[in-house]
């Protein structure tokens, strides 16, 4: 039991190797009898913390009950936020915990245009934050319905600081969204009692994002008119000048601005800085 890769012993390996299967990263090797410790028929969040309970020569409930929405007020959400059309910005991840827990997962669905930032090298922006980034790691990918899966938990099962409600930042983006309400919901979300390790099924839950426009001064500039139709900046100024455009990843390009009405096609969509101020290509 607990065996999922199957190679004779139970390990912090089975325990990833489970967090794969339920993030939809699929493996060589997944024996899905043996990563189903808690004999339910489903292979769920509540599975890795019996995986590390065995690890631990902890003991663990021989059968996981799953308890109706209902049985319970608490809840993973995100507070009603404004984003800015072209910017990003960082939102918390709730929980709120009359019992203790120590892991839970949960699919977030964004609307059109709303996306999960990425770094570098091309990772969600998704973190633990606050008192819980001690003992608590968050793994995340996209499933097949395309909805973002998090799963957060802890490699010994503490649990959550009590009456800490931020648990997980993620930073997100409206790139050429359509201004106006959106909702985010998060559903399929399962919360793993830190003394029992009885699972909940607790309420989906919805957040509402205001998108709006970004407001700049760029038609302030001394002598110029300049407006933003699809991917044409046209400029009209009042005498000969340069402009320099630079896209987000640092590329510059020098518009050469005639007296009079100038149109410069921009292929690519995206964010730029157009003299320091930004504008956005859609």
């Amino acid at each position: 039991l607990g065996d999922s890769n199957g190679n004779g012993e139970v390990s912090v390996f089975d325990a990833t190797n489970t967090v794969d299967q339920i993030l939809e990263r699929y493996t060589d090797r997944f024996i899905r009898k043996a990563a189903d410790v808690n004999h339910d028929g489903i292979i769920t969040v509540s599975d890795v913390t019996g995986t590390i309970d065995i690890i631990l020569e902890r003991p663990m409930a021989s059968r996981a009950t799953h308890r109706a929405a209902s049985d319970t007020d608490d809840k993973v959400f995100i507070d009603d936020f404004k984003l800015t059309n072209g910017q990003q910005q960082t939102i918390s991840l709730q929980l709120t915990n009359t019992e203790l827990y120590t892991a839970f997962q949960c699919d977030i669905v964004l609307p059109e245009g709303l996306t999960v930032a990425e770094d570098d090298d091309n990772m969600p922006m998704v973190s633990i934050c606050g008192a819980n980034a001690n003992n608590h790691i968050v793994q995340t990918n996209y499933v097949s319905n395309g909805a973002l899966r998090l799963l957060v938990m802890s490699m010994n099962n503490s649990p959550f600081k009590a009456n800490v409600n931020n648990v997980v930042n993620l930073t997100l983006e409206a790139n050429a969204a359509i201004p106006g309400q959106k909702v985010i919901n998060i559903d399929n979300v399962r919360l793993v009692n830190a003394e029992s390790r009885l699972e909940t099924v607790a309420a989906s839950t919805q957040a509402t994002v205001d998108i709006v426009e970004e407001t700049t001064n760029i038609n302030s500039m001394a002598g110029l008119k300049v407006s933003i139709n699809n991917h044409v900046i046209t400029v009209i100024a009042n005498a000969d000048t340069t402009l320099r455009l630079v896209s987000v990843d640092g590329k510059q390009r020098v518009l050469t601005v005639k007296a009079g009405t100038n149109s410069f096609f921009i292929p690519q969509s995206g964010i730029y800085m157009l003299q320091g101020r930004k504008i956005v290509i859609k």
